[in-house]
Parts: C-alpha cells; structure tokens; sequence
C-alpha cells in the first residue's frame, strides 16, 4: 500500500478513536480508548518521516516535518479556545481540555479573569 493510502486510513482511524475517547462513560473505557488512540497514532509518524524523505529534497525536510509536527499543537491550541469561549465541559478531553486551557488564560492574565496586565518588563 502507498504511504498516502496508509497515512489517510490512520488518520481516520486515530481522529475517530480520538472522537470516541471523549465519549468514554468510565476508567477502563477511557484507558481502552487511549490505547487505540495510540495504537492509530503511533505508525503516523513513521509514515510522514517516509513521505518527506521521499517526497522533499534534504534542504526542505526539516520544514515539513515541523509543519506536520507543529499541526498538533495548533490544533490542541485552537480546541482549548474553543473549549473555553464556548464553556465547554465534556466527560473525557473536553473537560480536561477546558481545564487546562482556564489554568492556562489564567497565569497568562496573572489571574484576573477579567483583564490581562499584559507583559511583566523587568
């Protein structure tokens, strides 16, 4: 099979396992659902080191390898807004995710809910 035939059934397969991860009703559902989810992710990374070796000169690999890379974070980033601007709170990731990104909001505003004090010049 070609690495794009592969790295798309992957992809499906971990974006589901992660969809369903947040549906977990209990402990061992969500530690079920956590294995799948790395057991889906776990061939994207070799797949995408094997496309960009193939498919980009040397002098561009380590670009799209961190575009590919930075994707996850950017998108974790984008969830955790829209997690906190819309007050989500879900059994599984959403809650966590809301969590993580009120604590976050909130040592980046130095607290305040309310207004941000900005950047500390020291």
């Amino acid at each position: 099979m070609s690495p794009r035939v592969l790295y798309v059934s992957y992809l499906i397969l971990w974006s589901m396992a992660t969809l369903f991860m947040g549906m977990s009703g209990g402990f061992i559902a969500f530690i079920i659902r956590g294995l799948l989810v790395g057991g889906f992710e776990a061939p994207a990374h070799p797949i995408i080191n094997k496309v960009a070796t193939a498919w980009f000169p040397e002098s561009e690999r380590g670009r799209v390898i961190a575009f590919y890379t930075s994707g996850q974070f950017i998108g974790l980033a984008l969830l955790a807004l829209y997690c906190r601007c819309c007050r989500l709170s879900s059994p599984g990731t959403g809650s966590s995710v809301s969590r993580v990104s009120s604590a976050s909001y909130g040592l980046a505003s130095g607290g305040s809910s309310t207004a941000s004090r900005g950047i500390r010049k020291e």
